[in-house]
């Protein structure tokens, strides 16, 4: 028979296990893999923060004010010019096709939206730079960029349009002679990808532009007629008034009805957050 004090139930088991006896202040766990601020007192702050890995210098912190040589853009600026309207879409005019993000897949893409607009009553220009390709852009932003501005600069071309939407538009925003824009106002069409482009332009140039399909848009089958006649009618100068339900969405329905006069924005969402930090950061005040 075993004689003596049994030890106190709790201390001893924790003393055996290597663990610290009831009363005595607890040290802060670490976590492997994980560099975690520990606070006065010894406490672990709840935000974990991962080890940093080596950074490239080349790459921007998320953080930092994105700097853009050219154009004479500033970083950050806020101030929208004075909204500047384009004349409306003549008869017989001409419509200058300029390749800003994505390029083409197959040429009959491009086919397609010319005979579209042929059969209007329109023609159409190409940009030098439509048929680039340099991966999963329209060749390089300085290109891209030189088809604008040659569209805005030249007399015979009424509208311009994006071929179509996808990725890169951002990377021609520099490049991009604003005060050009600003003295030869027309009708700038494009939509997703060129959310950006649009944002842009009223930024530094206050033209208002038409959130709608490319080039390839309305070549495509698959664009309702709904969509091809109302951009049809805003750019021949129809006021927009009350949009009438489309019919291939019946589920549309405002958020909260009622009137009200201010310039529209928008566009594609995840493209206006990227414009966060930027030179040409969208501006939502006063607007809708």
């Amino acid at each position: 028979m075993r004689t003596g004090r049994a030890p106190a139930r709790g201390i001893g088991r924790r003393a055996a296990h290597g663990r610290p006896p009831a009363g005595a202040p607890r040290r802060p766990r670490r976590r492997p893999g994980l560099d975690l601020p520990t606070r006065p007192g010894g406490r672990e702050d709840r935000v974990l923060v991962r080890r940093r890995r080596d950074r490239r210098p080349d790459r921007l912190r998320s953080r930092q004010p994105l700097r853009v040589r050219g154009a004479g853009l500033r970083v950050r600026a806020r101030s929208v010019k004075a909204t500047v309207f384009a004349p409306p879409l003549p008869d017989g005019g001409t419509i200058g096709v300029a390749a800003l993000a994505s390029p083409y897949e197959n040429r009959s893409e491009i086919f397609r939206g010319v005979e579209w607009w042929a059969a209007q009553g329109y023609r159409v220009k190409l940009g030098d730079h439509v048929l680039a390709r340099d991966a999963y852009v329209a060749g390089a932003p300085e290109g891209r960029a030189a088809d604008l501005n040659a569209h805005f600069a030249d007399p015979e071309v009424d509208v311009v349009q994006a071929l179509q939407g996808g990725y890169g538009s951002t990377q021609a925003i520099p490049h991009v002679d604003f005060d050009l824009v600003a003295a030869n106002p027309k009708a700038f069409i494009g939509y997703s990808d060129i959310t950006a482009m649009h944002t842009a332009l009223r930024q530094h140039a206050g033209l208002a532009t038409f959130y709608g399909v490319g080039l390839v848009g309305v070549g495509d089958k698959e664009t309702t007629s709904f969509t091809k006649d109302r951009l049809l009618a805003v750019l021949r100068g129809e006021t927009t008034g009350p949009v009438p339900p489309d019919p291939d969405d019946p589920y549309v329905r405002p958020l909260r009805g009622g009137k009200v006069t201010a310039p529209l924005v928008g566009g594609c969402l995840w493209l206006l957050l990227q414009t966060m930090g930027t030179p040409w950061e969208i501006d939502l005040d006063d607007s809708i």
